[in-house]
């Protein structure tokens, strides 16, 4: 699923960075067809003044290229105790948008969680769902102020990163004691560049954009491989308000690792869509012996406050009563106390890795529900599991899926988002 691609570095620096003896290398790839993604650490370290200085510096790295569908394309996301994905590589296709989208880039404050930024980037933002282009090279630049809060998951994330072919630049500032961290994050030495302190951001510039242009500048095409097109979804899709419960099985069986990657799931489901009164809503219950609503519809009404609380919610143990779960979202969840919306269609996300504790109820409740226009999605993962009790919990086949493990949810969260878009939910 990865993006792979063959580079031939054909760029040499002669004559004040001269390509073909003649035209300036900056000018030969400032029209390239490229895509970029930038990872911007929203740390508690930074504070947001220096975050502001991290958003001049794009827009300044922005300015000297042409912007568009045949050009370079950028994305941006923001990556603290949780990750952010501002917008994807589509959504803005000329550069006045694309600057006066960097500005209203929110500051988050937490953790540094760098690796799970470069994971995000790596399996989401370069595939056809975010707009990334089969043959445009693809490009990752990280800016961090300090280590990562998990250095070995990082240097795991950056490898994934390098294997699936992706040009990775590591930009620190005031990081001398990290340097370490900065070369592996990097896909070459030459690509690790250090600022003492945020307001020498802006002396890297043109060195920054030299090796860029190094790096994407080729004399032969080259082939790349995204993650399938059809994983594409309709880009109104954004526009249509639904109000959503996920049900995650917080069993014994799923263990406190694999409820995790339920979490990462259930975020990059949410960067997917605008949240808001207006737009998705979204409500997570956790359920094992007993069944947690860790919080409602109208709790969360910005993206940011709902990746932070979904990072938050914890890991429970115990059996798997998926009635009871169901039951609940049935009678408590699309409620006006709760925030549900009249108009608005009503949906139900599954996942759990075993059979419930009663099939028969499961499947009573999962009726009723069905009954009331609620459409329910059932994914379940590993062996133990039965394939006919998630096709009496969702709403028709099309709507199960059985997946190996937990990882292979990646693969299926652009089929659910399609399936999502396309108004069979």
């Amino acid at each position: 699923m990865y993006c792979i691609f063959i580079f031939c570095f054909i760029c040499s620096l002669v004559n004040g960075f001269l390509f073909d003896g003649s035209q300036s290398l900056s000018t030969t790839c400032s029209s390239i067809q490229v895509d970029v993604v930038f990872l911007l650490d929203s740390s508690g370290s930074e504070g947001s003044v220096n975050f502001q200085k991290q958003l001049h510096f794009v827009k300044s790295f922005v300015e000297k290229f042409e912007i568009g569908p045949s050009n370079m394309q950028v994305s941006v996301v923001s990556f603290s105790t949780i990750v952010m994905e501002n917008f994807d590589l589509k959504k803005y296709q000329s550069k006045y948008e694309l600057l006066a989208a960097i500005d209203t880039i929110p500051y988050l404050s937490g953790t540094t969680h760098t690796d799970e930024a470069i994971t995000f980037a790596v399996k989401h933002s370069f595939s056809a769902v975010s707009g990334d282009r089969t043959q445009a090279p693809n490009v990752i630049i990280v800016l961090t102020d300090g280590q990562s809060s998990s250095p070995s998951q990082t240097m795991h994330a950056a490898y994934q990163a390098h294997s699936a072919g992706i040009t990775t630049f590591a930009i620190g500032i005031r990081t001398s004691d990290y340097i370490g961290e900065l070369k592996y994050i990097a896909s070459d030495p030459q690509n690790v560049f250090q600022a003492s302190n945020f307001n020498a951001l802006d002396q890297l510039q043109n060195v920054l954009s030299t090796k860029f242009c190094e790096a994407i500048v080729t004399t032969t095409p080259v082939v790349y491989t995204t993650i399938p097109t059809d994983f594409s979804y309709s880009s109104n899709c954004r526009l249509r308000p639904a109000d959503v419960v996920f049900l995650l099985d917080s069993s014994t069986g799923e263990g406190a690792h694999y409820f995790q990657e339920e979490l990462n799931f259930v975020k990059t489901f949410v960067n997917k869509f605008d949240i808001g009164p207006s737009d998705m809503q979204i409500s997570v219950i956790t359920y094992s012996t007993r069944v947690v609503e860790n919080f409602n519809f109208q709790r969360y009404q910005t993206k940011q406050e709902l990746l932070l609380a979904i990072e938050n919610i914890s890991y429970i143990s115990g059996s798997t009563n998926t009635h009871e779960a169901l039951s609940f979202a049935l009678q408590h969840s699309f409620t006006q106390q709760a925030g549900d919306r009249a108009k608005a269609p009503n949906v139900i996300i599954v996942l759990t890795d075993g059979q419930s504790t009663s099939p028969t109820m499961t499947k009573q409740v999962a009726a009723t529900a069905q009954q009331k226009g609620i459409e329910i999605f059932a994914v379940g993962t590993g062996d133990n599991l039965s394939f006919q009790e998630l096709l009496s919990i969702a709403s028709g086949r099309q709507y199960v899926s059985r997946v190996a493990n937990l990882d292979a949810l990646y693969r299926l969260q652009s089929e659910l988002t399609t399936t999502f878009c396309e108004g069979k939910a």
